[in-house]
């Protein structure tokens, strides 16, 4: 690298480098991008890599950080996620006043974050998550002036949450989840005017939700979840109407759905399973998001109807409904047209399934299983062309299987297992080539063994028991017959 004292960039990512950085590498003074992630070279990084003065970018991946760092006095990105050095953050990062960009992501620095981090006046992005410090973080933290996004995301800080976050006026992310943080969120929090994102997973743990969160009224992304939260729905979520997701799963939360969130016109993500959530889906809930909708989950609750429900379920764009493990006694909703996975088992739909059924064309995986459905199976569902996981076991579903299979059916999974199922399965069932499970156990069905299903290249489980199969379990003609 003798020869090369005006290259500016230097990028090794990727690449099956291995052996060890040269000392020569300080003779690159004009270089200010160096990226070393992901390549195998010693851990080691020469010390004199803090000469390079002109470095504005730095990526170390999992290599060590030299305690030299803090003469790099121009740098503004530092990258060293998955971290294998063990040891002490060196206090010199605190020199780095240009820093702007710090991310120490699934590190095993041990020990605690220094003070001096609160020096880093122009930092705007620091990700801890997943890394091994200990202690609890500096009350420094909160001199973080210009930072805008903070993820401490499983991370095994002690104490409390330092108030002093509350003083971060310009964080519009703030990532906690999952965290060893003690004690109540700081009152401050309701300081942090500017959050678009707050995710507070498994942090709150049986305390009430905070009123006030209220208060931050430019939220797009809500995350709660796990907390077992064991209230009604917060009423401070009426003043937020810009949120895009809502994620209060895994809690205790009781009562109706709730109307707080009937303003949320913009809404992308709904995910309120695994609570306590009773009685009827309101009318107005059909309007929420009807335009952007995309995942919706309501499972694992008391929810026991629908009222003045559309002939079809409205929003636009959902990709995911999840209706499963609730009380609903209704006849069978036809989800949204766009819809790739709708899951509605152990309930109590009624019923037939609607023709309509047909028209959900993007269907990937349907699982009515644990139901009280009844009359015969839509062929659609049975020739579909996209790659489906049909679960409909332990219905009440009649009639025979269709005589005719298409070609290009690309079922992967058909489970019928205790229905009503009649007459024989069709040997057009090998044009579904793609089947992987074939469960028919528990029917009533009559029929020959079908040995010719051993042509489904990617057939793993099949089960027919407690059904009426006869005659001998090989093909006669290929296993007795004489060639002639």
């Amino acid at each position: 690298m003798d020869n090369h004292g005006s290259l500016n960039v230097l990028d090794l990512s990727k690449t099956n480098l291995f052996g060890e950085l040269p000392n020569s590498i300080n003779n690159l003074k004009s270089l200010n991008y160096l990226d070393l992630s992901y390549i195998k070279i010693s851990s080691e990084l020469p010390s004199s890599i803090s000469n390079l003065n002109s470095l504005n970018y730095l990526d170390l991946g999992s290599r060590a950080i030299p305690p030299s760092i803090g003469n790099l006095s121009q740098l503004t990105y530092l990258s060293l996620p998955h971290n294998n050095f063990r040891g002490q953050l060196p206090s010199t990062l605190g020199n780095l006043n240009s820093l702007n960009y710090l991310n120490l992501d699934s590190s095993n620095f041990s020990g605690e974050i220094p003070t001096s981090i609160g020096s880093l006046s122009q930092l705007t992005h620091l990700s801890l998550s997943y890394s091994n410090f200990l202690g609890q973080l500096p009350s420094t933290f909160g001199n973080l002036n210009s930072l805008n996004y903070l993820n401490l995301d499983s991370s095994n800080f002690l104490g409390e949450i330092p108030t002093s976050i509350g003083n971060l006026s310009q964080l519009t992310h703030l990532s906690l989840s999952y965290s060893n943080f003690l004690g109540q969120l700081p009152s401050t929090f309701g300081n942090l005017a500017k959050l678009t994102y707050l995710s507070l997973d498994k942090i709150l743990y049986n305390q009430e939700v905070p009123s006030f969160l209220g208060n931050l009224t430019q939220l797009e992304v809500l995350s709660l979840s796990q907390n077992n939260f064991d209230s009604n729905f917060p009423i401070w979520l009426t003043n937020i109407t810009k949120l895009l997701r809502i994620d209060f799963s895994q809690n205790q939360l009781k009562g109706p759905i709730p109307s707080e969130i009937e303003a949320q016109n913009e809404l992308q993500t709904l995910d309120l399973s695994n609570n306590k959530i009773e009685g009827k889906i309101p009318k107005w809930f059909w309007n929420i998001g009807k335009e952007t909708l995309g995942y919706l989950n309501l499972s694992f609750n008391l929810l026991s109807k629908f009222e003045h429900p559309p002939v079809v379920l409205p929003w636009k764009n959902m990709y995911l409904l999840d209706l499963s493990s609730n009380m609903f006694q209704e006849s069978f909703p036809i989800p949204p047209l766009s819809t790739n996975y709708f899951l509605a088992s152990k309930n109590n739909f009624t019923g037939c399934i609607p023709l309509m059924i047909c028209k959900v064309c993007a269907l990937e995986i349907l699982d009515v299983s644990n139901n009280q459905l009844i009359g015969q199976i839509p062929q659609c569902l049975l020739n579909s062309s996209n790659s489906l996981v049909l679960s409909m076991r332990n219905n009440h579903f009649q009639g025979n299987l269709p005589e005719t299979f298409i070609n290009g059916c690309s079922l992967r999974t058909l489970d019928l297992n205790h229905n009503q199922i009649e007459g024989k399965i069709p040997q057009s069932l090998v044009k579904c080539q793609m089947l992987e499970v074939l469960n028919l156990g528990n029917n009533k069905l009559n029929d020959a063994f079908p040995f010719w299903l051993e042509s489904l290249p990617e057939l793993q489980i099949f089960v027919l028991r407690a059904n009426g199969f006869h005659g001998p379990i090989l093909d006669p003609c290929i296993n007795f017959c004489l060639a002639s």
